[in-house]
Parts: C-alpha cells; sequence; structure tokens
C-alpha cells in the first residue's frame, strides 16, 4: 500500500491488463517476486511449509489479503477513505491505523484467531 501512495501512477499501470507483457522475463520474474512476498507472509500465518501446496483457506486468505490492499490502494488514491474521527484520512492514518485494523480481521474471519 505504500508503494500505492508514493507511486500512484505506477501503482495504477501495473494492473492495466492491456499493458502487461507476460512474455517479458523480467516482468514476469518481478511479478512472481511480488506475489512470492505474499505467499511467503500468508504461508507463515498459516504454518504452510514453502514448497507445500497451501491449503484451501490459506490460498483464501492470500486472496482476501491482496483484495483487501489492492481495494485500500485504490480508495485511498481516490481519497475515499475517511478516518475514525470522520476527516479523509492521511497517509499516515491510512498506513498505520486503517489498513492494520482491516487486516486483524481476516484471520478472524477464517477461524484463525
Amino acid at each position: 500500500m505504500q508503494f500505492a501512495l508514493d507511486y500512484p501512477a505506477r501503482f495504477q499501470l501495473m494492473f492495466r491488463h492491456e499493458k502487461l507483457d507476460q512474455e517479458n522475463a523480467a516482468f514476469v520474474a518481478v511479478t512472481d517476486h511480488a506475489y512470492g512476498v505474499l505467499e511467503a507472509a500468508i504461508r507463515a500465518a498459516t504454518a504452510t511449509p514453502a514448497g507445500a501446496a497451501l491449503p484451501l483457506d490459506a490460498h483464501g486468505l492470500l486472496l482476501a489479503t491482496w483484495s483487501l490492499v489492492h481495494g485500500f490502494s485504490h480508495l485511498a488514491l481516490g481519497g475515499q477513505l475517511r478516518d475514525p474521527a470522520g476527516g479523509t484520512a492521511g497517509r499516515k492514518a491510512i498506513v498505520e491505523t486503517l489498513l492494520p485494523l482491516m487486516l486483524r480481521h481476516l484471520p478472524a474471519a477464517l477461524g484463525r484467531g
């Protein structure tokens, strides 16, 4: 999310399907690495060893986390997030308060919290 806030044009370009070149080895390597960071975090959170297939619940947690952060990024860039006091949330409130609050609910929703 911090990347999206720091580099909004790059973030938006990254998810323009018509611009993605799946034949470019460097692009594929970078996307695989980024996905691997997320997957490693989910493996750690679900105690799934590296190399083992992700259980269905862990895969759901991965998709839910990715979707939440992606959606939060788009909402933040559009100025659509509000802080708990009712004003437009600044970057610090989004990254340090609102996003962690939302992420804390994911494991509980899957029966892990």
